[in-house]
């Protein structure tokens, strides 16, 4: 993209080599590289098409996903790509087909250039296609990729045998929220009958059905006590609360997403009690998070391992993530050649029930200590598990806390020394 930078210039010069008392500076505009380097992006799921035959995107005959851009975007792509446009037989779309859903293109601008232009891409193998409207082909080449793959990846919540397509949690909670909407809804009408009252009106009493109507300061004159009468309506039970429990506990059990997953316990929940919760709640999260690592992380890096290696022509210098984050390092063309093995490397923070947990086992582990004679009498085994006890306890300054190791008194010195009458024979 153009940017504008100040530069620093050259001061004009008079007759007799004077420089006059200008700014120094000028505004200069030129391009400036934002990126380059592999891209990832998610693609809507009603946007993308594949063989109907196929459960994976590599045993997929064919695959790929449809884009609306503009007319500006195409010309860039036609001078950098090679498009072959014919502008002629082209017209904007009236109508744009979004997550499923066709609706008028509003964002379409009097000029031509904001319109938008409906862009298909095709992937084979060996292959690729490019298709703009309806059915102009505009690329046709083969896979520009030296990993010779389809450029997409997917990854499903549970997966079904023989299927493309797995199922996701929308679609395993979508009869039990139909069934919390129907129970809300309930309540919400009978909160709506329970304020809109009825009355019994007594035949003969001279009130029609014009005088219950609410007037502010109005008054009903009645002839008996009992002529008007109001029908009560019973408050809402608490049955209709606890099934919604019961509901959304259902839908808990059926995405494995429960409360201790969201970071939500009971107060009275010890730390192994709060853990050994979260290690049996969490072997659904956990398998989730193995598919995604499997079937999206590494193979997305490993296709940028070998966009790099293809495309990188000049060193690069990178910042090393995780404790080390300020040190940069050089990274070369040459030093990416090769087949790399890709590991996924996670952040693990320590969570707040671990770490209750290892405060416990340290204040267990000094007090056993603390009780074996032999223990106490080891100086310096003893301050050693006192400072693990601190750092565990997360206190600051442990070294200025510490004890300093004690001289032994004289009387213990003379005692360990060995007396005079069992050195003589």
């Amino acid at each position: 993209r153009k940017v504008k930078q100040l530069r620093q210039s050259s001061r004009p010069l008079l007759a007799g080599g004077v420089e006059l008392p200008l700014p120094s500076r000028e505004v200069v505009e030129e391009n400036q590289l934002i990126y380059d380097d592999p891209v990832c992006q998610d693609i809507p799921l009603f946007d993308f098409f594949c063989d109907s035959q196929a459960t994976t995107v590599a045993d997929a005959r064919f695959c790929g996903h449809s884009e609306y851009l503009t007319r500006a975007r195409l010309q860039e792509l036609a001078e950098q790509d090679g498009y072959k446009i014919n502008w002629d037989e082209l017209s904007p779309v009236t109508e744009v087909c979004r997550y499923g859903e066709t609706r008028a293109d509003d964002e379409r601008e009097a000029e031509d250039g904001g319109s938008l232009y409906l862009v298909r891409h095709y992937w084979e193998d060996e292959r690729h296609l490019v298709f703009v409207g309806d059915k102009q082909l505009v690329k046709e080449e083969e896979n520009p990729f030296w990993h010779g793959q389809k450029p997409y990846d997917k990854c499903c919540f549970t997966y079904l045998p023989g299927s493309f397509y797995g199922i996701g949690i929308p679609e395993i909670c979508a009869m039990l929220q139909d069934e919390l909407n129907t129970t809300r809804n309930q309540r919400i009408d009978y909160n709506t009958m329970a304020l809109r009252r009825m009355w019994k009106l007594r035949r003969g009493s001279g009130l029609a059905p014009r005088d219950l109507i609410w007037r502010q300061g109005g008054v009903i004159e009645l002839n008996e006590l009992d002529d008007l009468q109001e029908i009560n309506i019973q408050d809402l039970p608490p049955s209709s609360f606890a099934n919604e429990e019961r509901i959304k506990q259902d839908m808990r059990d059926a995405t494995g997403c429960h409360d201790i997953i969201m970071g939500v316990s009971s107060a009275n929940d010890t730390a192994t009690a709060v853990t050994t919760k979260d290690n049996n709640a969490s072997i659904r999260f956990k398998a989730l998070c193995l598919a995604i690592e499997r079937d999206l992380l590494l193979p997305i890096a490993e296709k940028c391992m070998a966009l790099n290696q293809q495309f990188l022509t000049e060193s690069r210098v990178c910042r090393l993530l995780g404790e080390n984050c300020g040190e940069l390092f050089e990274v070369s063309p040459d030093d990416l050649l090769g087949d790399y093995d890709v590991i996924y490397c996670g952040a693990s923070p320590e969570p707040a029930a671990t770490r209750e947990r290892n405060k416990q086992k340290m204040l267990q582990a000094y007090s056993i200590a603390c009780s074996d004679p032999a223990f106490k009498a080891d100086n310096k085994a003893r301050l050693a598990l006192f400072r693990k006890l601190l750092e565990a306890l997360e206190i600051g300054e442990v070294d200025e806390l510490m004890p300093q190791a004690a001289q032994q008194p004289l009387n213990q010195l003379q005692n360990q020394l060995p007396l005079k009458s069992n050195l003589t024979l």
